[in-house]
């Protein structure tokens, strides 16, 4: 019976070790780096932070956002602009005189924002799919060009545009020998290696509990101690 039960055990501790290890997000994590890169020759090079942080609110990919931008405007090329700071000639005031940001933050907050509310939400999921709403007239490169910018240059899925990372600068920012990305405040303080227990700490005292409840004995104790260990 105790056999028996202990390998019911390992059959569930099995299980427990494949549901952990399955990522949490189906999105890879997009990093500064990866967006600096793409930035850093045009007036769009210092918002890299706030394509990050605005597509983590609004669950947009960053790098969609980033990508309009240069098959609207080359990232925010002042000839190319529509309107002040509008790197993505988005007619937001309904012409596009009207349509100035007060700044390229507001601009990427605003369409992240509405990327998600009258896009994504109204089922505009690929983009040829939003470039039948986005672009009007002489749209033929819009959607080769976003595609390029976006997968091909930045490693984007076209099929998942979506984003479900919370924004975090510590995981985000990343150094680059070409560029100096934007960092926190110089006053932030470090977690201490005690806020961030491993796994088997975290879990070793339920773990314990679940052997002998189930009777393992000797042999699952032992077992404990050899995970704990590794």
């Amino acid at each position: 019976m105790c056999g028996s039960r202990f390998v019911a055990f390992l059959g569930w501790l099995l299980m427990g070790l494949v549901v952990a290890s399955a990522p949490i997000y189906a999105e890879p994590l997009v990093d500064l780096t990866t967006i600096n890169k793409q930035l850093w020759r045009f007036p769009l090079k210092d918002e890299g932070p706030n394509f990050l942080k605005w597509g983590a609110d609004y669950q947009v990919d960053p790098r969609l956002i980033v990508a309009i931008a240069g098959a609207e405007t080359t990232y925010g090329k002042k000839e190319n602009l529509c309107g002040d700071f509008n790197a993505w000639n988005w007619f937001w005031a309904g012409s596009c005189a009207l349509s100035d940001f007060a700044s390229f933050e507001q601009g990427i907050k605003t369409v992240s924002k509405f990327m998600r509310k009258s896009y994504f939400l109204a089922g505009y999921n690929t983009i040829e799919q939003i470039q039948t709403k986005y672009c009007a007239s002489g749209c033929e490169h819009w959607a080769p060009n976003v595609t390029m910018f976006y997968r091909d240059e930045m490693g984007g899925d076209p099929k998942i545009l979506t984003y479900s990372h919370p924004y975090s600068p510590k995981i985000d920012l990343k150094t680059d020998s070409k560029i100096e990305p934007k960092t926190g405040p110089k006053n932030e303080i470090e977690p201490k290696p005690s806020d961030n227990p491993s796994w088997s700490s975290q879990h070793e005292i339920a773990l314990l509990v679940i052997l002998f409840s189930l009777g393992a004995g000797a042999i699952a104790v032992a077992l404990f101690f050899l995970i704990r260990r590794g």
